[in-house]
């Protein structure tokens, strides 16, 4: 049991480096957009929505080449996998929501750092949902397949 668990996470740092580099490009993102909202909840909510899409774009073909080597191994469809993909993405865009929400406002009320709030809680946030996607995506979208004889 603890090999297969080794097994399924061996890639994660790899993931994990390859993730970081995509939130770290939404991070700025979402800042850059932040800047034109006011900062009610749901124009913070808007703008991870945002930065979600061009993270998902850019988090599918970095992750496939570099983290589940793709192109070297019998996988599914694009179609399969960059379709899937994107749900487990959103899934990860709600678990980043709902505790980028529970850190910025039940977790952080701290008037000294309320000006990095939403940044600090989104990175959080975003290191917990990299976890559930990370296992969601290497256990079903990017297996390798057999070949049907």
């Amino acid at each position: 049991m603890k090999s297969k668990f080794f097994n399924i996470f061996s890639r994660y740092p790899i993931y994990f480096i390859v993730g970081g580099f995509v939130t770290l490009v939404t991070i700025v993102l979402r800042d850059f957009i932040g800047r034109f909202l006011y900062g009610s909840a749901w124009e913070y909510v808007m703008s991870i929505a945002i930065v979600y899409v061009v993270g998902t774009i850019l988090s599918y073909f970095l992750q496939s080449r570099f983290t589940f080597k793709d192109n070297k191994k019998k996988t599914r469809s694009f179609k399969y996998k960059f379709s899937y993909y994107t749900v487990v993405q959103l899934l990860g865009m709600g678990v980043t929501i709902v505790f980028s929400l529970l850190i910025r406002y039940l977790l952080f009320p701290i008037t000294i750092l309320a000006q990095f709030r939403d940044t600090i809680a989104f990175i959080i946030a975003s290191l917990i949902a990299s976890i559930v996607t990370y296992g969601i995506s290497k256990v079903y979208i990017f297996k390798e397949i057999s070949s049907k004889k």
